[in-house]
């Protein structure tokens, strides 16, 4: 961490490239409760601190020592040794939390990837922070809607063209631009930027600031004319000069190249632009001038503070506002309410500061409702002319006629390639990126943490969800079962209670038994006549006979009698018990209606439709057999074997499977 004397004032310090006052500073720290200190273990602390955008929670008593001893030297010089054992304690603070979150953030990320089978979180996520924690990777990606001029930008921060770029969408496919610092100190930085591209196409590696963007092209021709939407994420290592004077510790800077974002459905690659969006721990957004008013931009920036709301705070997020040469001060409204003549601003020339005040103006305004922008967020760049003064600078060909004559009516005087580099203002942005680049050790693991947060928030979350729609399954379960048990209760009882009344000599048989004798009672006169009458006509027909032997009266006896029997039951057959007959019919009918809620029962719980009863019962002898024998008798082999009993049987069969006994 950067930290100097501020050349304005004593009370003031440069901390990362901005003004500070230690009250500020101390203020927040020292209103806390001590009590914090011990209260949470030092991983566990500094997740929350991530979390609730608390800086200092463990630690807090060295960091107040710390900012305590920078306020009593606010009101005199701070010395060089003060100075120098103040950076010592800061970076002593630093690394106070290093082993701890790295190897936490390491547990975290092999525990989901273990346990999360595709449910809890994307996997291409995962993979992507474990590539970042494993390799110590910082992402400053460069984002922008298509035409924004995000390919011409990076080509003056590399100090030579190579990636494509026009006015129509160029960019196809995500590229990472890995920087390779030099081992030549001696070779002026921009001139080796070429000697350390490299890009790997297939099974060999493709040298060269030409070779490279031939490459390049046709791999953004192939990817457009593509149909089958595959995600194409190239590597490409470079030499980035505004990284030499950055001090990254261990950490390797890489700056990430992206299509539009409005082309991304276009080109089958939005999942992975939001995926690599976020995934990074630094941010410039690409914004022309011509496009100040765009909604996608709105958009974007707000998934982006959603994910990471101190963004503008540490200033990771910044504003690249291109074509700064193009753009014009809108119309103001005159005194009289009148609007400007837009012919006559025609040939007013605004000065480069009026410009840019002008754009950061605008840029503010409009997003103004997402959040507050720090004006030194936002830096307005001439890429393309930045682009040419530098090819100028390495005697390559270059053509900035166009932002020379703009410049020079800006300042009201010729400039040459040298100011014109320090006009389009791609020192500032390098300054700033360089800050970035400098706090590289601090933002990786911060980065590493944050997503590690964000992984076990979203985990939570799921996991809370599936136990939802688990209990609420558990749930249904239990209530179709005590309905499946209210249901097997129901036909035992129904069971039971018809075996009871139809079981042998039960009331059933009873009554069978009194209607079959008071119908034989009624007919017992005409019987009695009938047979009385033949008695009669037997003993005129003995006595007219003159002589008989004993043996032909016991055979005329005997056939008598038989005759008299069989003519008897054949009356009896024709008679109507109609007594019987009512018992017997009540008994169908009150048998339909049993056997239909049975059914009824049975079809609710195997979960099919209801099935129709049974035809009713008419044979006597049928209705004899008494319901126990009914109920536990195998009728496969006789007449009773309609359609409908074996569907209840059907029912009676899947009833058994599922393991619940009805009889």
């Amino acid at each position: 961490m950067d930290i100097k004397l501020s050349i304005k004032s004593s009370d003031y310090y440069v901390i990362e490239g901005t003004e500070v006052s230690a009250e500020h500073l101390i203020a927040p720290i020292a209103t806390a409760e001590p009590e914090q200190e011990s209260m949470i273990p030092k991983n566990l602390s500094f997740f929350k601190r991530l979390t609730t955008d608390t800086v200092f929670l463990s630690g807090r008593q060295k960091c107040l020592n710390m900012l305590m001893s920078l306020a009593d030297g606010a009101s005199s010089v701070v010395s060089h040794k003060k100075v120098k054992e103040l950076s010592e304690r800061v970076s002593a603070f630093e690394n106070e939390f290093s082993p701890d979150i790295v190897e936490s953030c390491r547990c975290i990320l092999r525990i989901l990837r273990d346990y999360n089978h595709r449910t809890l979180i994307h996997e291409r996520w995962l993979i992507e922070t474990h590539d970042l924690l494993e390799n110590k990777r910082l992402t400053i990606g460069v984002f922008g809607r298509h035409k924004a001029g995000k390919s011409t930008l990076l080509n003056a921060l590399l100090h030579q063209e190579v990636l494509s770029h026009a006015v129509t969408n160029e960019t196809a496919f995500i590229l990472s631009i890995i920087h390779v610092p030099h081992k030549d100190v001696s070779k002026n930085c921009a001139s080796i930027c070429e000697e350390s591209l490299s890009m790997h196409e297939k099974s060999e590696n493709v040298y060269g600031r030409r070779a490279i963007k031939n490459l390049i092209k046709k791999n953004n021709k192939a990817n457009r004319t593509e149909t089958s939407f595959v995600v194409k994420h190239e590597t490409m290592t470079a030499h980035v000069p505004f990284l030499c004077n950055s001090s990254t510790s261990n950490i390797n800077v890489e700056l990430m190249d992206t299509p539009g974002l409005s082309e991304s459905n276009k080109l089958g690659i939005s999942e992975l632009a939001e995926h690599q969006l976020m995934t990074c721990s630094a941010f410039v957004y690409v914004i022309s001038c011509l496009q100040l008013q765009d909604a996608v931009d709105s958009e974007s920036f707000e998934a982006i503070l959603k994910r990471d709301p101190g963004v503008f705070i540490e200033k990771r997020l910044l504003i690249v506002v291109t074509r700064l040469d193009e753009y014009k001060i809108p119309v103001t409204i005159c005194n009289d309410n009148t609007v400007a003549d837009d012919d006559e601003d025609e040939n007013i020339y605004y000065t480069i500061e009026e410009v840019i005040s002008s754009i950061k103006s605008t840029v503010k305004n409009h997003f103004k409702e997402i959040s507050e922008i720090p004006d030194d967020c936002i830096i307005p760049v001439c890429a393309s002319g930045a682009n040419e003064a530098r090819k100028a600078s390495m005697n390559i060909k270059y053509d900035c006629d166009k932002e020379l004559l703009v410049f020079k009516k800006m300042l009201g005087r010729r400039i040459n390639e040298e100011e014109l580099e320090a006009l389009s203002q791609i020192k500032v942005l390098e300054e700033k990126l360089g800050y970035i680049a400098t706090d590289a050790p601090r933002i990786w693991k911060y980065s590493i943490a944050r997503d590690c947060c964000r992984y076990l928030d979203q985990s939570v979350t799921e996991i809370i969800s599936i136990e939802r729609e688990l209990k609420a399954c558990r749930d249904s379960y239990n209530e179709k079962v005590a309905k499946k048990r209210a249901i097997i209760t129901s036909y035992i009882k129904e069971k039971e209670a018809l075996r009871s009344k139809y079981e042998h000599m039960g009331d059933f048989h009873k009554k069978l038994e009194l209607a079959y004798d008071n119908d034989i009672e009624s007919h017992f006169d005409d019987i009695k006549k009938a047979y009385m009458d033949k008695f009669e006509e037997f003993c005129a027909s003995i006595k007219s006979k003159k002589k008989i032997t004993l043996e032909d009266y016991c055979e005329e006896t005997k056939k008598f009698i038989e005759t008299t029997n069989q003519e008897t039951k054949s009356e009896l057959s024709r008679m109507k018990f109609k007594q019987l007959d009512g018992v017997i019919n009540k008994a169908n009918v009150f048998l339909g209606g049993k056997q239909q809620k049975l059914v009824s029962l049975m079809s609710s719980f195997c979960e099919t439709e209801d099935i129709n009863g049974f035809d009713e019962l008419k044979d006597v002898d049928e209705t004899e057999q008494s319901m126990s024998d009914m109920l536990n008798t195998d009728h496969s082999d006789n007449k009773y074997d309609s359609p409908k009993m074996l569907e209840f049987k059907d029912l009676v069969t899947k009833s058994k499977s599922e393991n619940l006994t009805f009889f």
